[in-house]
């Protein structure tokens, strides 16, 4: 073979190991490509998923309302009026445990909202019953204290107020136990669904 012969042998070998790099070379930006697009895809799924159906939305925005009324600002008010006035009957301990109970409420709150509703019905639902319980013994001493004592005729219904400032606030554990129960009833149709779908898909011994 003349010289000339091999340097085109060679330049041929050069070109299609040069097709065969570039050919690999563009498969594997098309599979990375893929690969990528996949993850999007997951992403954009798992994102999907994490959305809220409207039921927690209607939830969370009702509990909020007894949560920022009762708790926050008739509870605060009271706690005020406890500590600097003072109440007959009423202890400072009672007080604090409205506090306590507004704290805890919060924190289950936030929990709900970061769509950890496990923590958030422990906290709001224990803050909730906490305020509730000071709420029945506040009402209980006044109507004691009413019973007992001469009271203004303008302050006749006194508990029928402090009442409406204190029960409201069930609805705080009543709307995180409706978002925990849908949550857990959730999970349990889906791993149905999957138990489902294993027992029904077909063995080994079949598709072979």
């Amino acid at each position: 073979m003349s010289k000339k012969s091999r340097l085109r042998a060679a330049k041929a070998k050069q070109l299609e190991q040069q097709r065969l790099f570039e050919k690999e070379e563009a498969e594997l930006e098309k599979r990375a490509k893929i690969s990528s697009e996949s993850r999007a895809v997951k992403k954009y799924k798992k994102a999907a998923a994490k959305k809220e159906a409207l039921i927690f939305k209607i939830l969370k925005a009702v509990m909020l309302v007894p949560y920022a009324v009762n708790g926050l600002f008739f509870g605060l008010i009271t706690v005020i009026a406890v500590l600097t006035i003072g109440l007959n009957g009423i202890s400072d301990g009672m007080a604090y445990a409205i506090l306590g109970a507004d704290a805890a409420m919060t924190v289950g709150i936030v929990f709900t909202f970061l769509q950890k509703y496990i923590a958030g019905f422990v906290f709001s639902a224990g803050g909730s019953l906490l305020l509730f319980g000071v709420g029945v013994r506040f009402v209980s001493k006044i109507r004691f204290y009413m019973s007992n004592y001469y009271v203004d005729p303008e302050n006749r219904d006194m508990d029928v107020k402090y009442m409406l400032y204190f029960y409201p606030v069930l609805l705080v554990a009543v709307c995180s136990a409706a978002m925990l129960t849908v949550v857990i009833v959730g999970k349990i149709r889906r791993r149905k669904r999957e138990k489902d779908r294993f027992n029904n898909s077909p063995v080994k011994s079949i598709i072979d």
